[in-house]
């Protein structure tokens, strides 16, 4: 039900009436046309269900916001593996802050989860997930600017394997430096670092370049230790400088572009 920016929370009824089997749940409206009409009236309905979902994702639902994912994850948190949520902060919607992340408790089963474009978490962001994400092996928060220290993630999340900070995501050194530590991390999307996006060219002029820190990372033995694949921002001026000084000193690491128009799919495009 994705894509589907006129459902009302009668959809709710029916699924909680007829499919008593589901075990995945997506529903949502456009990146442009956002779902206005699904409330939490409607997410108390469906909470009502006998159903043990194991997958929820919500997209760009203007009026879901904290107090009905709370009610999710206390309903359907024993059962739930995923957990996906995609936002637009251009859009006026319910805020999801650190709270959120602390009522993640309730879910510690969960594998993969998505926080998509949510810029009003704070700073102990990173706390509350360790905390309580132990099973957590993908993390995807593309266009979150969260920009602690991500070591923490090392004991707190001990199996996680993926980690997506691309786009607007104003990537730190200290998260960088963080999730180098980390010994089973196999996959990491890199958004841009230490600045904004559509701010690529201030820094090329600096010496020595923001990218330095990152190349002396992937020097260390120690650092990355099983990271089989880096995925760099496809327009970003520092994405050139940083391919060809990783791919020196890690011949063996796969490294694709995370592409600027995400309607082309991997295959349509040939990196330079």
């Amino acid at each position: 039900m994705l894509k589907c920016e006129n459902l009302t929370n009668i959809i709710f009824g029916y699924v909680s009436k007829y499919c008593h089997k589901l075990k995945k749940l997506a529903f949502g409206g456009h990146p442009i046309n956002y779902n206005q009409n699904l409330t939490l009236e409607g997410v108390e309905l469906l909470c009502q269900s006998n159903l043990n979902l194991e997958v929820i994702r919500v997209e760009y639902c203007s009026r879901l916001g904290e107090k009905s994912l709370e009610i999710l994850l206390k309903r359907f948190g024993e059962s739930l593996i995923e957990l996906h949520v995609v936002r637009n902060c251009f859009e006026k919607c319910s805020k999801i802050t650190d709270k959120f992340i602390q009522n993640l408790s309730y879910a510690p089963n969960i594998q993969n989860l998505s926080l998509v474009f949510m810029r009003s978490f704070g700073d102990h962001f990173h706390k509350y997930l360790a905390s309580s994400m132990h099973n957590l092996r993908v993390l995807n928060i593309r266009e979150c600017p969260i920009q602690e220290d991500f070591s923490v993630l090392c004991e707190g999340c001990p199996y996680l394997e993926e980690v997506n900070m691309s786009g607007d995501s104003w990537v730190k050194c200290l998260t960088i430096r963080g999730l180098s530590k980390h010994k089973r991390l196999k996959i990491l999307h890199l958004g841009h670092l230490e600045h904004a996006e559509g701010h690529c060219d201030k820094g090329l002029g600096e010496f020595p370049p923001k990218g330095m820190y990152i190349e002396t990372l992937f020097k260390d033995p120690n650092a990355f230790v099983n990271l089989r694949k880096l995925y760099l921002e496809q327009i970003c001026g520092l994405t050139y400088w940083l391919d060809v000084r990783i791919k020196a000193l890690r011949p063996s690491l796969e490294i694709k572009y995370t592409l600027f128009d995400r309607t082309l799919s991997l295959s349509q495009f040939v990196k330079a």
